[in-house]
């Protein structure tokens, strides 16, 4: 994308150079030349060819002036996909950054879940054959799973108030 920016700014340029220079402009008209330097033909007609400058100048300028535009054109259409491929980048960095607060969220709850049972878990007396015991151990599992599915779903949600993103 730079190298065609620049490979046409500098045919824009070239253009330009060559429009504001009517004395390489006169150099540039081939029929001139080919008349001049034709044998067939007698001196009267190749300075008739040289007298008109002006006009082959005009004529270039009218022949090159289009492409001149035209180079104008592609370089404000390069330039326009530019920021659209910016401004697309930037949309899919922050779907990205959005992705990556919620998997943080969740990888927070998910660890938070994970040492409440195990600091709980060890000190819980739980023995398999006795029934009284047996209820604890599905709070300390059921409790530690609401909890931090209440909070993922309060961080998600203070997330979305913010404007952090459209979790």
């Amino acid at each position: 994308m730079r190298g065609l920016t620049a490979r046409l700014k500098k045919v824009r340029d070239v253009h330009e150079k060559l429009l504001k220079d009517d004395g390489g402009m006169a150099d540039l008209y081939l029929s001139r030349k080919t008349a001049s330097s034709s044998p067939i033909r007698g001196s009267m007609e190749s300075a008739a060819a040289f007298c008109m400058d002006e006009n082959d100048v005009k004529e270039l300028k009218m022949l090159l002036e289009p492409y001149f535009i035209q180079s104008g054109g592609a370089l404000n259409k390069l330039a326009t996909l530019r920021e659209r491929i910016d401004v697309t980048n930037e949309n899919r960095k922050n779907q990205l950054e959005q992705l990556k607060l919620i998997l943080e969220c969740g990888t927070f709850c998910v660890g938070m879940y994970s040492v409440v049972p195990g600091i709980f878990g060890m000190n819980i007396p739980f023995k398999w054959d006795h029934e009284p015991n047996g209820f604890m151990f599905k709070w300390v599992i059921i409790v530690p799973v609401v909890v931090c599915a209440a909070l993922f779903a309060l961080i998600i949600s203070y997330a979305r108030h913010k404007g952090l993103g459209s979790c």
